[in-house]
């Protein structure tokens, strides 16, 4: 080795040291870690094209999910590869990397032009991604830019490097599976809890999609979205307990009658704090009908004093339960809900967080 090589190699262990703090706190968002990850492989091999694939074990199939390079064309992403050869099971048993000029197994050239097909550039070099012995994926590199061929020392730095890669993945996975599993449940259960009332059916979803659309132009952590997600979804859970005749009642409330509904943002607080969630959900519930002026309920809080979360969650709310309908009045046209949520703008509900809704509204992006 000479003192080039041994600088590169220096520099390598410092970049991989690099990538595995940077993968360790970056987020949990599978897509977002694809495309890092991807980005990271391209960049540490200085090659023309990566492209990182996953494979499943069900199916034995991969699938394209993020490709990086020079002159790529745009790919499919999620487009599936099969191969009528048995190149899959030489790749799922041996799970080492495979170098174009050492590919003389019979099949393993032809897939690999395949995938070069699909992405419209050369592969020269397949890197495994490997969890407890089992694929999970490949990335796939092109030519150096250099024009120089790969080496063994390449193909060792590549295998060090998928290490906190495939671990990165597979925690990402793991994520992302628990809380697919989580929100099915939650949303279940509001979904049980509507059916008392047609007329608020899709309520809390809607209520959910908009909170997390505005908590994200808000630029919100990711975390801090997903917890205003969550509440959106149980906010009005406290609501099992109303009566029938005065949730579906078609004329007004009587003042009895309406602080029976005010109660519900407590009753939901209560319920909500059986789950543990890792987010402030709870307190988000509980407050989502307070008034910036300070005049809502339960605790008459004020401007900043009610949690952010809450404060987004009124904003969703009240957009969408004027565009609903309702036992006692049909649901108003978009422009004179939007009128009505000006109108309440700094009484009602938070300014700061109005003009992100208004603009988000006016892009139609709610």
């Amino acid at each position: 080795m000479d003192i080039n090589e041994e600088l590169d190699e220096i520099a390598f262990h410092s970049y991989a040291g690099y990538v595995e703090g940077k993968l360790l706190v970056s987020s949990l968002n599978l897509d977002k870690l694809v495309d890092l990850s991807t980005d990271m492989v391209v960049e540490l091999t200085r090659v023309e094209m990566g492209c990182l694939m996953f494979y499943s074990e069900k199916t034995r199939e991969l699938s394209i999910e993020a490709c990086k390079g020079l002159k790529l064309k745009k790919i499919r992403k999620k487009a599936i590869i099969k191969t009528k050869n048995d190149v899959i099971k030489w790749i799922v048993e041996w799970k080492k990397p495979i170098l174009l000029p050492e590919l003389d197994k019979s099949g393993i050239k032809e897939f690999f032009l395949t995938i070069s097909e699909e992405i419209g550039y050369g592969i020269v070099l397949s890197v495994p991604l490997v969890a407890k012995g089992k694929l999970i994926g490949l990335f796939n590199l092109g030519e150096k830019e250099s024009g120089k061929p790969f080496y063994k020392k390449d193909l060792q730095m590549l295998s060090t490097i998928s290490g906190p890669i495939t671990i990165a993945v597979e925690n990402a996975k793991l994520y992302e599976n628990l809380h697919k599993s989580y929100f099915s449940t939650v949303s279940a259960l509001a979904e049980a809890i509507e059916t008392k009332d047609p007329y608020t059916r899709g309520h809390s979803e809607r209520v959910s999609r908009y909170a997390a659309v505005i908590a994200g132009a808000m630029n919100l952590p990711a975390f801090e979205i997903e917890g205003i997600r969550v509440a959106g979804i149980l906010h009005d859970v406290g609501k099992i307990g109303l009566p029938e005749g005065i949730l579906l009642k078609f004329a007004p409330l009587t003042d009895a009658e309406f602080n029976v509904i005010k109660e519900h943002p407590v009753v939901s607080a209560r319920i909500i704090d059986r789950a543990e969630f890792p987010w402030e959900v709870k307190l988000f519930a509980r407050h989502h009908h307070e008034r910036y002026d300070g005049s809502g309920y339960p605790d008459k809080l004020k401007g900043e004093e009610i949690p952010l979360g809450a404060r987004v969650l009124a904003v969703a709310d009240t957009y969408e339960a004027l565009m609903a309908d309702r036992p006692y009045r049909r649901g108003f046209p978009k422009e004179k809900a939007l009128k009505i949520i000006k109108e309440v703008t700094g009484t009602q509900l938070d300014p700061e967080i109005v003009k992100v809704f208004l603009n988000l509204a006016e892009k139609e992006e709610i």
